[in-house]
């Protein structure tokens, strides 16, 4: 005797699809038995034996896999998608995607593999592949793997949140308790970070670099005592920026048009500090005898050393 069915289908006229109706309560979705559900090409789309569903206006098609979790407020699901628990709302996912963790919130979003797309969206607890992110997007509690690009072109906020990649471009980023680790990054506009960790196996570029003296906003580096952000690279460049509180910066650095001040600490393999002002207990270390140059700074508010 086969185990008892959850849903049966129909055929959905003017298309190829089955709409799905309830045989059974499902209380965690708040379904009654009798209630339609959303669209699937074939029961392979959603398992008899699984703990999905999927709302009236949703489908789900291709050879994706809802096993567990709710796809609902006009959602697809196509390509190769496979969701074991979770939320998605309002997105559209297509191509090979893995989606686990019962907090896991996809909401807002477009998601397409190959070159992972995202615009405007949350994810929550989620494990994502090679990205594209454009407009406002913000990420928590989340890991963000490329074997390739992580490109960020709009605004990002990171919490709790990891990101490797072979190399990554950042615009307006706030990090908070957040990690990124690449070969290399570069960041424009503004990147504001607290109580993080940057790695790059070769190279880091932060601000806005033209010629004139006025320049965009560039990086807001600051740490509290005991919670420092760490920041390392074999290049590392600041432009426009302000590294304060406990922050630590160590590499090949170029800093230019900067404030360095409070406890932060800039630990130089060799390098260039041009028109920058270091203040309070800050502090500049030469790590090796490698070449460092030292032009147009600022110490201390009373002291200028030009070289």
């Amino acid at each position: 005797m086969s185990e008892m069915k959850r849903y049966s289908v129909s055929p959905e006229v003017g298309t190829s699809l089955l709409r799905i109706q309830a045989l059974v309560h499902i209380p965690e979705y708040n379904v009654k038995k009798g209630d339609k559900g959303g669209l699937i090409e074939g029961e392979h789309n959603l398992p008899q034996d699984g703990s999905g569903w999927i709302d009236e206006s949703s489908v789900v098609q291709d050879y994706s896999i809802l096993e567990s979790g709710l796809v609902c407020k006009n959602s697809e699901l196509s390509g190769r998608v496979v969701m074991s628990e979770g939320k998605i709302e309002d997105s559209t996912l297509n191509g090979k995607i893995s989606i686990t963790g019962c907090d896991c919130l996809i909401k807002g979003c477009s998601l397409r593999v190959p070159g992972f797309y995202i615009t405007y969206g949350k994810i929550e607890n989620s494990i994502l592949q090679n990205v594209d992110a454009s407009d406002f997007f913000s990420i928590k509690k989340s890991k963000i793997q490329a074997g390739l690009n992580v490109w960020f072109s709009g605004r990002l906020v990171m919490e709790a949140s990891d990101i490797y990649a072979h190399s990554g471009k950042l615009n307006q980023v706030t990090m908070q308790n957040s990690l990124i680790k690449t070969e290399k990054v570069f960041a424009f506009e503004k990147l504001t970070i607290e109580n993080g960790f940057l790695s790059a196996e070769k190279e880091l570029s932060f601000g806005t670099w033209n010629n004139s003296i006025d320049k965009k906003p560039g990086v807001t580096i600051s740490g509290i005592e005991g919670e420092p952000v760490v920041i390392y690279g074999e290049r590392i460049s600041l432009i426009s920026s302000t590294v304060s509180g406990s922050a630590v910066i160590s590499g090949h650095i170029d800093i230019t048009h900067s404030s360095i001040s409070e406890m932060a600490s800039i630990n130089m393999k060799k390098g260039v500090l041009q028109h920058c002002t270091v203040t309070e207990m800050a502090s500049i270390v030469q790590e090796t005898d490698a070449e460092v140059v030292l032009e147009k700074l600022v110490l201390n508010g009373e002291t200028f050393y030009e070289c």
